[in-house]
Formats: structure tokens, sequence, C-alpha cells
């Protein structure tokens, strides 16, 4: 008999509540293996609507970051004891359920499954934001030796042991940007430092973000790349 895994998704957001609440929702209608959602409302001002069964709420009071709100959910779902944990963010770009099946599929083979956009979602993307992807891409490959295909998409899946063994190197105090988004590439650099057991897959991004690429100020776009130069603080 096999072996039954517990799966959860972590998704942050900030003033999307709602829309979190609904794709959790069809998540967990649509993929009967997914056991939990965890939805971490980054310090949002208002939300309607109800909590449906089997997604959990936690509530940063201020607005901290994503990363700061990654952390939380998913030092949550090791607490719950889940085996598969992904971690998605792209709320307003609509949700490709056929991606989550397949990510899954993966974790069975891989300690860690990344994803990547498909070429045509590239077109969608403001001029800006295709330099930024492309630039990121380099900038990581420099600082790891490694290429990977996409390093600004939010959707990846780990495995329990992985993110227990990572986040337990972590000092509480750390600089702001790695609060922002400078924690989802910093782990990424250590997975690629790593010999975890890497695999990608694609996933469809239907629809062109609706935030805005910030220069400067806390949830600016220069903490994807503050990582490459500065480093983590670790216990």
């Amino acid at each position: 008999m096999a072996e039954t895994r517990r799966t959860c998704v972590v998704i942050p957001e900030l003033n999307e509540f709602d829309q979190a609440l609904r794709c959790g929702y069809k998540i967990l209608q649509t993929i009967p293996t997914i056991d939990q959602i965890i939805v971490v409302d980054d310090g949002s001002k208002s939300w309607h609507i109800n909590v449906p069964p089997n997604v959990r709420v936690l509530y940063n009071h201020t607005n901290r970051g994503v990363g700061y709100s990654l952390i939380e959910g998913l030092k949550n779902a090791l607490e719950e004891g889940f085996d598969y944990i992904i971690t998605w963010g792209a709320i307003d770009r609509g949700i490709d359920l056929f991606s989550f099946q397949i990510l899954l599929g993966l974790l069975e083979q891989s300690d860690v499954v990344l994803t990547q956009r498909f070429l045509a979602n590239y077109d969608q993307e403001t001029s800006t934001r295709r330099f930024a992807i492309q630039l990121h891409k380099w900038l990581f490959k420099l600082k790891t030796g490694r290429h990977y295909p996409d390093t600004t998409i939010g959707m990846r899946g780990f495995r329990a042991n992985v993110l227990r063994k990572l986040l337990s190197t972590l000092s509480s105090k750390q600089p702001e940007w790695f609060w922002r988004y400078g924690f989802e590439v910093w782990l990424l650099i250590q997975i690629a430092r790593s010999n975890y057991k890497i695999d990608f897959c694609w996933t469809n991004l239907a629809k062109s973000t609706n935030s805005h690429i910030r220069v400067w100020g806390k949830n600016s776009f220069i903490h994807l790349f503050t990582p490459f130069i500065k480093e983590a603080n670790i216990d």
C-alpha cells in the first residue's frame, strides 16, 4: 500500500485576500491530493468573503513583506507535519491547476520542483519586466554557476525535510530586503548550492500582472537583486 503524503499550498498575499481564498478553494476542489491551503495576509486593509473549509489564514498586522509572509506560512506547514509544501503567489495572473498536478507528481521523485513560464507568457510582459527577468537569470547563474530557466516565478514545490533544514539555518534578525523579495532568491541560491534532486515543470501565467515595478521603497523590485551582493544572517 502506497504511503499517503500530506500536501499544502502556501499563498502569501497583500490586498488580494478574497481572490486568494477563491483560488485556494478552487485548488482544493480540483486536486484532492492537496489537503490544505495556508493563506498569509500581509496587512490587507479589508476583505469580504468567509474562509472556506481546509483553508487556514495567518495574519500580519502590518505589511511585513512577501518573504516574511512566506516564512510564516512555511513554518506553520512544517509544524502541522505536511510532507509536501507548494508556494504559489501568482494570484493576479490566473491559476494553472494542471501545473499543480504535474508538480506534485514530480515531487514523488525529487526534493525540489521549480517552475518556468511558457515562452508565450513573456510576450505579455512589459519590456522592462522582460529585461529584469533575463538580468535576474544571468546574475543568478553568475552567483551560483547554475542555469535555472526561470528565477523570478513564485510557484515552487518542496519536500518538508528540505525546507526544515534550510529554514533552521536562518537568524530571526534579517535586513529589510530579506523580508521583502530577498527570501525567495536566497532560498533558490541555497538550493542551487546543495545536492538536492531538482526537477522543473511548466506553468502557464494566463494574464499579465497588475502590479507595478517599484524601483525604491520597502517593496522595491531592487530587493529581488540584493541577494546577489549581500548575504542573509545565519545562526
